[in-house]
């Protein structure tokens, strides 16, 4: 029996018109979709009527589960994973499943397409021939100041995000350690709401104050 492949798939970031022609004729093609979010999937479903088997796979399940994933494409059934929106397995889960298949010897086929990281770099007027990716940084108030404070030790570009809900305290906190550095912030990329500022991380912190933003962004840090 054939082996199944494992295509990685990046679906819109917010404006549904972004899913690329062949990633939308890959999830109608295969037999499983990999979904970090079932509202992610049927999403895809209303939006371009088609239906598929779903499996839910985050970083709840992902250890648990990663074997048992890989088993539909060793009975040869091609499946797709996509995140919640965006690129997979870039700040989401997928690592595993991927070291899996490769230890397995089963494909893995890229369906390049929206990716937040891109979008923010795309729009920088920073010099990004160096930059450091620090995601997610510490939850708590003292362990990420450390953290930042390490980050502005290095003098290189650092992009940083953060879940919807400590977008204030992430950028009280950059705001109060870079303060005067120029920072570009994209908020709800590509949605109607989209914001993009580049101006100190003071003002930045300013402005999502006085908005009480709360959605999706990413920074990315001059620190230069």
């Amino acid at each position: 029996m054939n082996k199944g492949k494992l295509y990685i798939v990046a679906i819109p970031i917010g404006n549904k018109a972004d899913l690329s022609e062949r990633a939308l004729e890959t999830l109608k093609s295969v037999d499983v979709i990999i979904t970090e979010e079932s509202s992610a999937t049927n999403s895809l479903f209303r939006t371009h009527k088609f239906r598929k088997e779903i499996f839910v796979f985050n970083e709840h399940n992902e250890e648990k589960d990663a074997d048992y994933v890989t088993e539909f494409m060793l009975k040869g059934e091609n499946c797709a994973l996509i995140s919640d929106c965006g690129t997979p397995v870039f700040a989401d889960p997928g690592k595993i499943l991927l070291q899996k298949c490769y230890a397995k010897k089963i494909t893995v086929v890229p369906v390049p397409g929206p990716s937040a990281l891109m979008t923010l770099l795309s729009l920088s007027p920073i010099d990004i021939r160096k930059f450091l990716f620090a995601g997610f940084i510490q939850k708590t108030k003292n362990e990420r100041v450390d953290e930042l404070k390490k980050l502005k030790m290095l003098r290189i570009p650092v992009v940083l995000m953060d879940t919807p809900y400590r977008i204030l305290d992430l950028m009280e906190d950059v705001a109060d350690i870079f303060n005067d550095k120029k920072t570009l912030f994209i908020y709800k990329a590509t949605q109607p709401e989209e914001t993009v500022m580049y101006d100190t991380s003071v003002k930045i912190y300013q402005y999502c104050k006085k908005h009480e933003l709360k959605g999706e962004f990413m920074i990315l840090v001059e620190n230069n």
